[in-house]
């Protein structure tokens, strides 16, 4: 692949935390600075001389989850969380503000949350990263490791970690505009029967493997940015009937795609944007001004192509880059 020189780029998440988005959420009946509109409130200055202390009001995620009912809504101030998380029940954890609500691993050999098989989340506004540099990291040692079905993940920075979520055995899981930057491993890695995971507005800059779909299928990956990674898109181990259409990928080192199965890369006329097709010894012919790129992209490791490419990058309008 010819290298493409992009100039480094400033990321900027764009937040957009509503209570109308929220279900089953009540007034917590805390004290009047709370938002309205969740069931319990996390802060690490909250201590035993808070009102509501222990029943509504905690300094540490777990302690509110645990004390928590099915379907609870749970709000974290920004601050520093030194901790690792199971999820056994179904909540939804909203962080304050994606920058400044972070949560680190105390324990940098495990997830730093782990949703097991009778949990389910809905996770938002949250920085995910070690404390430690992990120099040799597991594949399923993640940020979110996922065991469970209908979760979902939006809104996170995903940074410096070995995997930034890892799901296996799952169905219908939804990880949308988050950002993965510097994963060692992989940005995403849906694994084994991980069926009908839709992957959308997501940026993934800067790390090994931005996304690996590995044994399995029915995966949507559409309207993200892959730039920078030193791998894009990794599909192998009998992955097929997945369908990735309406990405941009920009200077990925060793290759934008690897697919040697049959999966889907265009969907009604509308392909992906590939920054290769536009260098000069390949070029990007548009004779009818339509948008699409005269001939097919071909995919590296096999026989699929993108019918359909685009001649300019879909408008990914929930990230902002500067």
């Amino acid at each position: 692949m010819k290298t493409v020189h992009v100039p480094i780029i400033s990321l900027f998440l764009v937040v957009l935390v509503s209570a109308t988005f929220l279900t089953g959420c009540t007034d917590s009946g805390g004290s009047a600075q709370n938002p309205i509109g969740y069931d319990l409130y996390v802060d690490d200055d909250f201590s035993a001389g808070t009102d509501g202390w222990d029943e509504t009001h905690f300094n540490s995620i777990q302690s509110a989850i645990n004390k928590c009912q099915q379907n609870d809504s749970i709000y974290v101030y920004s601050g520093l969380y030194s901790e690792n998380i199971i999820i056994e029940k179904y909540v939804e954890l909203y962080g304050e503000d994606v920058q400044s609500t972070i949560i680190v691993g105390l324990d940098d050999s495990k997830d730093i949350i782990y949703i097991n098989d009778t949990g389910r989340a809905t996770i938002s506004g949250f920085t995910f990263t070690n404390r430690t540099e992990i120099t040799n990291p597991k594949d399923d040692l993640a940020g979110i490791d996922i065991r469970s079905d209908n979760n979902t993940i939006t809104d996170n920075l995903f940074k410096n970690l070995g995997t930034g979520i890892y799901t296996t055995y799952t169905d219908k899981n939804n990880f949308s505009h988050n950002v993965f930057v510097n994963a060692k491993k992989y940005g995403i890695l849906a694994y084994t029967y991980s069926k009908y995971t839709e992957i959308t507005y997501n940026l993934f800059e800067n790390n090994s493997y931005a996304l690996r779909i590995k044994g399995t299928s029915y995966t949507n990956v559409s309207n993200n940015i892959f730039i920078n990674n030193t791998r894009g898109v990794y599909v192998c181990c009998g992955s097929y009937d997945n369908r990735i259409y309406s990405n941009s990928f920009i200077n990925n080192f060793q290759y934008h795609v690897s697919d040697a199965y049959e999966n889907t890369y265009d969907i009604h006329g509308k392909g992906n944007y590939w920054d290769t097709f536009h260098t000069i010894d390949q070029g990007a012919n548009d004779t009818d001004q339509d948008g699409i790129v005269d001939t097919p992209y071909n995919i590296s490791n096999g026989s699929n192509m993108d019918n359909y490419p685009l001649v300019n990058p879909p408008l990914i309008d929930t990230l902002k880059i500067e």
